[in-house]
């Protein structure tokens, strides 16, 4: 009897925990890939892209060191505020809009065209004091396809390196 009252409370003890631990997570918004058109330059079509966006995302969650924004969420709202494609410039909006699902911080992702590749920049602000916490440092892959195989590589070393991506700042 003894044991089972344990068992019972080291796995409430470890349930709790692991609910602390998901309310540090910091919820992220991933913005659109700046790509400059190496995606139609590279015969890259619309469900290409959508399939690259959402293995980024799933292997941004799969870290477990955040919680990705739902893309649809973000989708919607655009499409409600009649925003056009001027919200990814205009600093304001990107924040209104990522503030309003509820992230913390804004993932943004860069591609541009070398002479030796495409060069892939990956960066976290914080939308409360839009400073930039970190990111990967800039990688060079040959080609989209690389960019395909390399992706949870990139994501790995830019949360490793982004400045304190557990801690919650109270952002809303």
């Amino acid at each position: 009897m003894k044991r089972a009252l344990l068992c019972v409370l080291v796995l409430a003890v470890c349930m709790g925990l692991s609910a602390q631990q998901a309310q540090e997570l910091k919820t992220i918004a991933i913005w659109p890939f700046q790509d400059n058109g190496i995606f139609e330059a590279a015969g890259i079509d619309e469900g290409e892209l959508r399939q690259l966006y959402d293995e980024f995302s799933v292997h941004l969650a799969n870290t477990g060191k955040v919680r990705v924004a739902d893309r649809r969420d973000m989708d919607r709202m655009i499409r409600e505020h009649d925003w056009q494609g001027g919200i990814w410039s205009d600093k304001n909006k990107t924040v209104e809009v990522a503030k309003s699902l509820n992230a913390h911080w804004l993932v943004t992702t860069k591609l541009v065209q070398r002479s030796n590749g495409i060069r892939v920049l990956v960066e976290f602000t914080d939308l409360n004091t839009t400073q930039l916490m970190g990111g990967a440092t800039p990688r060079t892959v040959a080609n989209v396809d690389a960019l395909f195989d390399e992706m949870e590589i990139i994501i790995l070393e830019a949360v490793r390196k982004s400045n304190n991506v557990r801690r919650d700042t109270g952002a809303k």
